[in-house]
């Protein structure tokens, strides 16, 4: 199944120190995703009031993609609640929502699920 090779294949990516995330991506997506992966809301709620976007994308990956794979809950609530998008797609054309579904992460698909509803009201009331 594609969502879990995408899953195994991040396993093997995810980075194991900093010096490879500010290599790679540059410092602003190093420290969004090094707090997600990490559960550091704290750090993430900070980065994103100095300007850091919600949508960062590493390895391909939205922000978001890691805060589900990882189970990180709470990180995933502060970056729905930044205005993150909640359907933005990794490169390889998984969303969010399919990934938290295949993982079963329940509490992932509620917020994800949530967020995609509230965001097309948006759309349409405009």
């Amino acid at each position: 199944m594609q969502v879990m090779e995408d899953e195994s294949t991040a396993a093997r990516e995810t980075p194991s120190s900093l010096d490879g995330l500010f290599r790679r991506e540059g410092p602003g997506a190093a420290r969004v995703i090094a707090a997600v992966v990490s559960g550091d809301v704290a750090a993430l709620r900070l980065l994103l009031r100095n300007g850091a976007s919600p949508d960062t994308h590493f390895y391909g990956r939205p922000a978001v993609t890691w805060a589900v794979m990882q189970g990180e809950t709470a990180a995933l609530e502060v970056l729905l609640e930044a205005g993150a998008n909640p359907e933005a797609a990794t490169a390889g054309g998984r969303r969010p929502l399919d990934i938290a579904t295949a993982l079963r992460c329940e509490r992932s698909i509620e917020l994800l699920s949530d967020a995609i509803f509230r965001r097309r009201v948006r759309h349409r009331e405009r």
